[in-house]
């Protein structure tokens, strides 16, 4: 049976010419990434042996880079991180709704993404609450998760992030019924809110953060609003 190709196949392959090329662009933290997955599971970071105590049969084992964008050291930490959100599943229906940041606020989040990620929590966060509760949409507290993503499929920059929301919620002592699926979407009222949100907290540097802004970075209001 052939074996699948790996992202460290490609690094390993292509890395070093790539960051020949584009190296002058690339923040540091990508370069110790690429390195990482390059290493992971080789000689150059050690191993240990192990043997089978039937029939002796030895084979060795290379340590993993552990870093946190390796596809190979995050399978099991995901498939436990996975078993564990499944234990705070409540019993009920869950609709899926996914946030994503207007193109014109990434380049400010590539100077900032510790700030504009927890506004992006809080702001969502906020939205999905104040929504639930109007009358018109279901007039109760409902419960969600939030993960955040900040690559694409083709892993180019796309902040954005999915929610699991109840299709119920509680009002007072009483459990309110299904979501239908048009009032939880909306419009697109709710990203429009997000988007106005953080970027009015920017504006005003709220909570003493500092934002580091560049000139293009100017462009940010006009196309939020779109």
């Amino acid at each position: 049976m052939k074996q699948s190709l790996e992202v460290a196949d490609l690094f390993r392959t292509y890395g070093l010419v790539y960051r020949e090329v584009h190296g002058h662009e690339m923040p540091l933290r990508h370069f110790r990434v690429m390195r990482a997955i390059e290493i992971c599971r080789t000689a150059e970071l050690g191993g240990h042996l192990d043997q089978c105590d039937q029939c002796g049969t030895v084979r060795i084992s290379y340590h993993s880079c552990r870093n946190r964008h390796c596809p190979k050291c995050q399978s099991l930490k995901k498939e436990r991180w996975l078993e564990a959100r499944e234990k705070e599943m409540l019993p009920t229906s869950y609709f899926h709704i996914v946030f994503t940041l207007a193109e014109g606020l990434r380049p400010l989040v590539l100077r900032n993404q510790k700030v504009v990620y927890n506004l992006l929590f809080k702001s969502v966060s906020e939205t999905l609450t104040e929504l639930a509760r109007d009358s018109k949409h279901l007039g109760a507290e409902i419960g969600f998760m939030a993960i955040l993503h900040t690559w694409s499929q083709t892993l180019i920059d796309h902040p954005h992030l999915h929610c699991l929301v109840t299709g119920g919620g509680i009002s007072g002592w009483k459990a309110m019924g299904l979501f239908e699926e048009g009032l939880l979407h909306p419009g697109p009222c709710a990203f429009i809110i997000v988007s106005r949100q953080i970027l009015g907290w920017v504006e005003k540097g709220v909570w003493g953060w500092e934002i580091e802004v560049s000139w293009t970075d100017r462009r940010v209001e006009g196309s939020v609003c779109l």
